[in-house]
């Protein structure tokens, strides 16, 4: 698993002291205003330390150290940003998005079924799978039809009904 995962990218300025208005990837803006540091590259190669940040709306406003005018805040515009892992909670059972990007999809006979090319967030998550003939079938990602998840495997088993992933009434 990556050590760094993508959290959010800054759209915009906000003030004139600096701060940045990050759009967040991850499960909210409370995310991204706990972290310590945010990173500018997925290796952790480069961090800027967070003075102070709050949510608006959908949005995460920063302030970064060292960052102290809109100038010096608009060379950040559309960079992407990252956090450790470590930092990001996870409650029991969940798992991130992008730990499943890649995954093999099983069946209950561990018979490879695809892999997951995408998962659709919304009121209930879609997980947008590639067959082997490289069609794609979307499956609801609900206790019904995923049995199991393991991203330390790289795998997800689900039990699919009969019209799920193929053309059968």
């Amino acid at each position: 698993m990556k050590p760094y995962l993508e959290i959010g990218r800054a759209v915009t300025t906000h003030g004139l002291a600096g701060e940045l208005k990050l759009y967040c990837w991850c499960d909210g803006p409370e995310v991204v205003c706990a972290q310590e540091r945010l990173f500018l590259d997925g290796e952790g190669s480069r961090s800027l330390k967070i003075e102070r940040a709050r949510a608006q709306k959908n949005m995460c406003l920063v302030k970064f150290e060292g960052v102290n005018s809109v100038e010096e805040a608009r060379a950040y515009i559309e960079r992407v940003f990252w956090a450790k892992r470590e930092s990001i909670p996870l409650p029991e059972g969940r798992v991130l998005i992008s730990d499943l990007l890649g995954v093999r999809v099983l069946n209950e006979a561990q018979e490879e079924l695809g892999r997951i090319k995408d998962v659709i967030s919304g009121a209930q998550d879609i997980l947008r799978i590639e067959l082997a003939d490289g069609s794609e079938r979307l499956v609801p990602f609900v206790d019904a039809f995923v049995k199991s998840v393991d991203v330390e495997k790289g795998e997800l088993v689900i039990s699919p009904i009969r019209g799920l992933l193929d053309d059968e009434d």
